[in-house]
């Protein structure tokens, strides 16, 4: 069988407090959590690998995601641990709105989230983040200005077009209505040569 770490270092594990090896239930196997450089014990050196800490995941006390004190395996999607985010946004809010919870499909994993990028917008909706839209826009609302419904938007909170004179170029277009949110029917890309 051959000498364990623990046989020698039982007096390190047992008076490891951050986090306390022992109250947390933590394997006596040294070799699970940490790396050994020769014969220096590197304290430091978690093994962390399920779940890189990495970004805004890089945190000096383990107790900052584990608050428990139990340093079991908790849910590595980012809702999991940030669902008082999702919850607490606002512009847009992402509950109202009903966006998705898997956060990776809109945000980066740079702290903050940012920057967050709904790229699929372009593909499924219109392009606002690519073609002459680019840029020209500071946030959701400027386009979807209830933020309960992501489904209505409005072209003329950008596009001061007059009503007579849009009545005037659409006369021939049947069910044409200047508040009408069919713009992009006529007008997939937002130019008026579409």
């Amino acid at each position: 069988m051959g000498i364990e770490c623990i046989d020698c270092h039982r007096p390190d594990y047992e008076a490891a407090t951050n986090p306390n090896h022992l109250q947390g239930g933590f394997p006596t196997d040294c070799g699970d959590c940490h790396r050994i450089d020769g014969f220096e014990w590197r304290a430091t050196g978690i093994n962390h690998d399920f779940f890189p800490l990495t970004k805004g995941h890089q945190l000096e006390n383990c107790t900052a995601c584990h608050k428990t004190g139990i340093f079991e395996p908790l849910p590595s999607d980012c809702y999991g641990c940030h669902q008082a985010d999702y919850n607490n946004a606002v512009n847009p809010s992402h509950r109202q709105a009903g966006f998705t919870t898997q956060c990776l499909d809109c945000h980066t994993i740079d702290p903050g989230w940012e920057p967050a990028r709904f790229d699929i917008h372009d593909a499924f909706y219109f392009p606002v983040f690519s073609g002459k839209h680019k840029g020209e826009w500071d946030n959701c609302s400027t386009c979807h200005s209830d933020q309960n419904n992501y489904g209505a938007f409005s072209c003329l909170n950008c596009h001061e077009h007059r009503q007579a004179e849009m009545n005037d170029k659409h006369k021939e277009v049947g069910g044409y209505s200047y508040t009408s949110l069919n713009c992009l029917s006529c007008h997939p890309n937002g130019t008026e040569d579409d």
